[in-house]
């Protein structure tokens, strides 16, 4: 699903370019792909490393989707020190912005579209401000 994710934001970014000054929206739509990959890219490395602790075997294979992401992959890497926490306020900041440039947009009229990231947005800051607390714990 993150592949038809990225793959779906990319094209977007290319039909974006097409329409007159856009480069906000296409700006915006760079960020939350770095984002969204960078937040996959943190969730398999630790699977990878659940998995190489709990694992039967010594010698055992990696299941490919434990495996690091090919190095095309635009802002694929995720930088250690950064954690979850940020990269969720990161996303959730890139969201608005995607969502003020599309509004930008007279033709743009989807309230579903709309509705639907302001209520991912949403539980991005639930999730992130959950974490604070923990963390704060």
């Amino acid at each position: 699903r993150v592949v038809d994710l990225e793959n779906g934001l990319d094209q977007f970014e290319r039909e974006v370019r097409r329409l007159g000054s856009s480069s906000g929206l296409i700006h915006a739509t760079h960020e939350v792909r770095k984002h969204l990959l960078q937040i996959f890219e943190v969730f398999r490395s630790d699977s990878e490393s659940i998995y190489r602790m709990f694992r039967e075997k010594t010698h055992c294979e990696i299941p490919d989707i434990f495996r690091p992401r090919s190095p095309d992959h635009h802002g694929a890497t995720a930088d250690p020190q950064q954690g979850i926490l940020e990269l969720f306020n990161e996303l959730s900041d890139d969201l608005e912005e995607f969502l003020n440039s599309l509004l930008d947009i007279p033709e743009f009229t989807d309230k579903r579209l709309t509705d639907s990231i302001g209520a991912f947005q949403g539980w991005l800051e639930y999730r992130a401000g959950g974490l604070q607390d923990f963390k704060g714990a």
